[in-house]
């Protein structure tokens, strides 16, 4: 709109109630989020699009209080405010470290100043510290947007977190296997690093996510003799309980350490604890050159390339993206479209089959 692009995510800025994100079911979501899209576009075909000078009657009353906590106070408050909600283990992880890492940033007489003394530009001094990668630098961005929006809320102002700038990267394709060429690099894997190989079996043959679902496996995820992983909303990306089938060549390599384990006991450090969640990140980086050089790997394979290439075998089976939905864990339709999308998967016959004649 006018040059910029803009997000709607409710119909405030034309003046209409329509909350999406506030459905109770996703029918319920996808039929106002098109009762949003026509709404708006009838806006801007009338070029009322946004109100700007229809101001609705507010009843009068005590204006509101700026509250004026210092900017140590908010933070704290903030982040003790986020850690009550019913959130995952991660998201409370994530909070606490950019918390921990702004405090550590700010010298002692800013962190006495009044919250609304903060600035865009040190909150952009700060995330420049994590600018090695577009990736890192967003994450980081929309951590600490989070944390400064409650603190905001606290001290009745505006946030200014989400006016920073942003960093953006090319998409990182983590290209497909070669069936035969995954075979070896498993073979290789298997004799030179066990829980590497685990996970990269887990992440093909269990489509499991390796960073959070493979990382977080414990002997009470198996049921029905091995053949069957469930997991809990929590402990997945889609948010919903996820039951995955565990083909006989993962049974084979996770049953004797299963054997030798508790319950609650993790497969990878065989006791209640987890790793690091860039465990498996930095098992990979090591060996990356030496696979490279051995020709096992290419330059855009990755550990998310077994996900990917599993992904990629069902559709080329199937042609069912909804069953792939269903496999990857996907929380809607349009993840998987983008899924298929990046990884290449046109096929020239289907175009064929559906070219209109003349």
């Amino acid at each position: 709109f006018n040059g910029k692009r803009i997000r709607e995510y409710t119909g405030r800025s034309i003046g209409l109630s329509i909350e999406p994100n506030k459905a109770d079911n996703n029918q319920k979501r996808l039929e106002l989020l098109l009762e949003l899209k026509l709404a708006l576009s009838i806006q801007l075909k009338q070029g009322k699009y946004p109100i700007t000078n229809e101001v609705p009657d507010i009843p009068k009353s005590t204006p509101t209080k700026q509250v004026n906590y210092t900017i140590l106070e908010s933070l704290d408050k903030a982040l003790s405010k986020k850690l009550r909600l019913k959130l995952s283990e991660r998201y409370k992880t994530d909070l606490k470290d950019v918390h921990a890492q702004f405090k550590s940033f700010l010298p002692l007489d800013e962190l006495t100043k009044r919250y609304d003394e903060l600035t865009i530009e040190r909150i952009e001094d700060f995330l420049m510290k994590f600018s090695s990668s577009s990736s890192y630098y967003m994450k980081k961005r929309s951590d600490l947007a989070i944390l400064l929006s409650t603190a905001s809320k606290l001290n009745n102002c505006r946030s200014i977190a989400r006016d920073t700038q942003t960093m953006r990267g090319n998409a990182v394709l983590h290209k497909a296997y070669e069936k035969n060429k995954m075979r070896k690099l498993l073979s290789y894997l298997k004799t030179t690093d066990e829980h590497l190989y685990l996970c990269c079996l887990f992440t093909y043959g269990c489509w499991l996510r390796p960073h959070v679902e493979v990382l977080s496996l414990a002997k009470r995820h198996f049921y029905n003799d091995c053949t069957e992983i469930h997991l809990s909303g929590e402990e997945n990306k889609s948010g919903k309980i996820r039951i995955v089938y565990v083909p006989e060549y993962v049974r084979t390599a996770i049953e004797p350490i299963l054997n030798e384990i508790d319950s609650q006991d993790n497969i990878f450090t065989q006791d209640t604890s987890t790793l690091n969640r860039f465990y498996f990140t930095t098992k990979w980086k090591r060996l990356r050159k030496q696979l490279i050089n051995d020709k096992l790997i290419e330059q855009d394979q990755t550990i998310y390339s077994f996900r990917h290439t599993a992904a990629v075998e069902v559709y080329k089976k199937t042609k069912d993206i909804y069953l792939l939905q269903r496999l990857m864990g996907h929380s809607s339709i349009t993840v998987t479209q983008r899924y298929l999308r990046s990884l290449g998967q046109v096929d020239i016959s289907e175009f064929m089959n559906h070219s209109p004649t003349l």
